[in-house]
C-alpha cells in the first residue's frame, strides 16, 4: 500500500481526504488481526492469505487457533458499518475444524462458507421439547400464522423457538427467545397485546 501511495497520485489524494474528513477520526488504516479493536468503518476488507505446507492443514493456523481466535474475529467481523469485502487464498472447504475443538477456526470456516454462500450458519433441529408453557402457546401461535416454529434450535438449543415459513426455504426467518418462568405471566400479557 505504502508503494502504491507513492506511485498513485488518486490513492495518495484518498487517504489525504480521509485524514482531513470528520477531523480524521476515519482515517484509512490496514492493521493485523492483532490490532483490531474499536476501529469501525463504513467498509472493512479482510484479506486471508495463507501458504499451505505439505501435509499441513488450515485448522493448525495462527492467530485463529488460540484461545482469543474466536473473539478477535468477532471484534473484526462487527468493525464494519456498511459492508465487508474479504479475499482470501483458500476457500471453506478448505479448513477441517469443528465448533468444539478450535472454535476461532470453525467460526472462520463458517464466516468463508457465509461469504461464498450468503446462507447463514442455522444450527440443528435436535428434535427437542418445549421449555415452558408459554413456549407452547407462542408457538402454537405461530402455527396459526402459517408459520412452522422449531423448539430449542441454535448452537446447543440457545434459541427457543426458530421460526421458518413455506414460502422462504432457505432457513428460518426469525428466532424467539422467551423469558425463564418467573417472567411468563408477564411475556404472555405482553403477547397478547401485540398479537390484538
Amino acid at each position: 500500500m505504502e508503494r502504491a501511495l507513492i506511485q498513485d497520485p488518486i490513492a495518495a489524494q484518498y487517504v489525504e481526504y480521509w485524514l482531513e474528513h470528520k477531523d480524521g477520526l476515519e482515517y484509512f488504516f490496514i492493521k493485523n488481526l492483532e490490532n483490531v479493536q474499536g476501529d469501525e468503518r463504513d467498509v472493512i476488507f479482510i484479506g486471508l492469505w495463507f501458504r499451505k505446507a505439505r501435509g499441513a492443514s488450515y485448522a493448525t493456523f495462527w492467530p485463529y487457533n488460540v484461545l482469543a481466535g474466536k473473539r478477535r474475529l468477532n471484534v473484526l467481523f462487527s468493525r464494519a458499518k456498511e459492508q465487508i469485502v474479504i479475499f482470501s487464498s483458500m476457500t471453506a472447504a478448505d479448513i477441517k475444524a469443528e465448533e468444539h475443538s478450535n472454535p476461532g477456526v470453525y467460526m472462520l470456516k463458517c464466516w468463508l462458507e457465509y461469504s461464498a454462500t450468503d446462507r447463514q450458519h442455522e444450527g440443528k433441529d435436535e428434535g427437542r421439547e418445549p421449555d415452558s408453557d408459554f413456549e407452547i402457546f407462542v408457538i402454537n401461535q405461530l402455527k396459526a400464522m402459517g408459520c412452522e416454529p422449531v423448539p430449542q434450535v441454535g448452537v446447543a438449543g440457545y434459541i427457543d423457538i426458530g421460526v421458518r415459513h413455506p414460502l422462504w426455504p432457505h432457513g428460518y426467518i426469525l428466532g424467539v427467545e422467551c423469558d425463564g418462568a418467573r417472567w411468563t405471566f408477564r411475556s404472555h400479557m405482553e403477547l397478547l397485546v401485540l398479537m390484538t
